[in-house]
């Protein structure tokens, strides 16, 4: 089944801030990633991108949703897994 297609009214061209957003596709500054510690090794599986924005807010930064932001993930099998320590010695950005 199919979805019901509805027309483009640019009802998602904004720029948001919510309290938090989904881990899916997100980017982080590498160094903010780093100052929080990354995610929360005791929490609740699911859940770690939710507090991990809690603490970013509480820090000061600002959480976002920007419609037109686009991620790639080039040349990484969705099987190959990265420490934490990887993240940020191939750029500024953690995604």
């Amino acid at each position: 089944m199919s979805p019901i297609p509805t027309p483009d009214q640019g009802q998602h061209d904004v720029d948001l801030h919510p309290d938090a957003v989904a881990g899916a596709a997100w980017m982080v500054r590498a160094d903010l990633f780093a100052e929080l510690r990354g995610f929360d090794p005791d929490g609740v599986d699911g859940t770690g991108h939710l507090e991990f924005c809690q603490r970013a807010r509480a820090a000061g930064a600002a959480v976002a949703v920007v419609p037109s932001a686009v991620a790639r993930r080039v040349g990484v099998p969705d099987s190959v897994r990265h420490p934490p320590t990887w993240c940020g010695q191939c750029s500024d950005y953690v995604a």
